[in-house]
């Protein structure tokens, strides 16, 4: 017997391969395990996407909408995240085509700055039209019991709050990350973040409840609005699939010290310049870095010169990889970085696939008070270094002094942690949505 149907107004959904797509993929595939009905509002994708289309089950009624005009062209023409055989492709005038794709990378990083820069909260902003027309169908349509927004990106909770508007019905919003970063990730002017501050300012007051990925997240959120209560505010954090670590995968070779990042890196928030300068440094080393994940265009021209240049034959930068891909990346490793997050309220998503790897994992600590750092250490999986050069040279060597000794996984406790699967945080987020249903009935 369902429970509840619940319209999910999520911008970034499988396939598109994002944190926030790949948290609520796994989520609404876990509330529909768990009897709950969900429909799901995003954009609309080139069938070329191919990166998550497998996780949300066939249960999940998925409504693609118009993402608008600038965006509607840069997933079309977009390289760097299509289906991941057409990177083999060998077709004729390749070097026309390169230089057709170039042309476009700088015109889109041109106008998507522009944009940013004027719009708020920011070019993402010209979906909200489109979903709103086809929210308020839904809701027209159908008998709906809860209401949930997923930010990043914003503009899904100026869809949401707006449904709620005519609709009345209680609104959850999600927080994948602040919007208002504490530390400073792009060019903005003074005007718009004020601007910015306060529409998060009005929604949150409006909103019937909050979730958001760590304790500190949720204490910065109630430090910075005051209004806030503790009680209306739920921390869910990301995860892994149990299932996509426990199939075979294929071996790697055992007489290299393998240091693996699956992932991205952001300007201001996770930059990787000051790791590569002390792996440079140990070039000596029987070591090899393979770094595999979306990357934007500065850091990806970055690790092509280190690849050619620097740390040839150490570095080997694989660009953007499938989901399984990675997977079997991180179970090879001999130990996994991670770059911390600046900010201290923030934990990126991809320790938990790190702990399910169940492989060493090297932090690298961008501030005080960590909360990744607090999760290696309890967990007792890695070790922490500052994000200086010297210490993060020191760490790899003691790692690496350990591997060559045949002692590296003895200094860690390498087990399964199953209260951070998707499974554990479905039922955690499960009864928070049941008690804000139930008290907007009784309300």
């Amino acid at each position: 017997m369902k429970i509840g149907r619940i319209l999910l107004v999520s911008y970034d959904y499988p396939p598109l391969p994002t944190p926030q797509s790949l948290r609520w993929g796994y989520l609404s595939r876990e509330l529909i395990r768990r009897e709950w009905t969900v429909d799901v509002l995003t954009i609309h994708l080139p069938e070329r996407y191919q990166f998550l289309h497998n996780i949300p089950p066939a249960q999940i009624r998925i409504f693609r909408t118009f993402s608008g005009l600038f965006f509607h062209f840069v997933y079309k023409y977009s390289t760097a995240t299509c289906d991941m055989s057409s990177r083999k492709d060998k077709q004729s005038f390749q070097w026309l085509k390169s230089a057709l794709r170039n042309i476009f990378k700088i015109l889109r990083r041109v106008f998507q700055k522009v944009l940013d820069y004027f719009l708020i909260p920011d070019a993402r902003i010209e979906w909200l039209p489109f979903a709103l027309l086809k929210g308020y169908r839904l809701i027209s349509k159908n008998k709906y019991d809860l209401l949930i927004s997923s930010s990043e990106p914003p503009v899904s909770h100026l869809v949401g709050f707006i449904l709620q508007k005519v609709s009345g019905l209680p609104w959850v919003a999600d927080y994948g990350d602040p919007w208002l970063y504490p530390v400073s990730t792009v060019s903005t002017s003074h005007w718009k973040s004020f601007i910015e501050g306060k529409i998060e300012e009005y929604l949150l007051r409006k909103v019937h409840g909050i979730t958001v990925t760590t304790e500190q997240f949720k204490q910065y959120y109630l430090d910075k609005y005051c209004f806030l209560k503790s009680d209306n505010i739920k921390v869910v954090p990301q995860g892994f699939d149990p299932d996509e670590y426990n199939r075979p995968n294929p071996k790697y070779e055992k007489n290299i010290f393998r240091i693996i990042y699956t992932g991205s890196f952001h300007k201001n928030i996770r930059d990787p310049y000051i790791f590569m300068q002390g792996l440079s440094k140990l070039k000596h080393l029987r070591i090899q870095m393979i770094i595999a994940g979306f990357m934007n265009h500065e850091h990806t021209n970055y690790f092509r010169r280190l690849e050619k240049d620097e740390l040839d034959p150490v570095l080997c930068y694989m660009g953007p990889v499938g989901h399984d891909e990675a997977v079997d990346l991180q179970k090879n490793a001999t130990i996994l970085l991670l770059i911390d997050n600046a900010g201290g309220v923030q934990v990126p998503g991809k320790i938990f696939e790190y702990l399910a790897a169940r492989r060493p994992i090297l932090v690298v600590q961008s501030s005080e008070n960590s909360p990744t750092s607090e999760l290696v250490i309890r967990e007792k999986r890695g070790i922490i270094t500052k994000n200086k050069t010297g210490d993060i040279q020191d760490a790899i060597q003691k790692l690496y002094r350990w591997w060559e000794e045949g002692t590296l996984e003895q200094h860690f406790d390498l087990i399964t942690v199953p209260s951070y699967s998707w499974q554990n945080n479905a039922q955690i987020i499960d009864e928070w949505l049941r008690s804000v249903v139930v008290s907007n009935r009784c309300g």
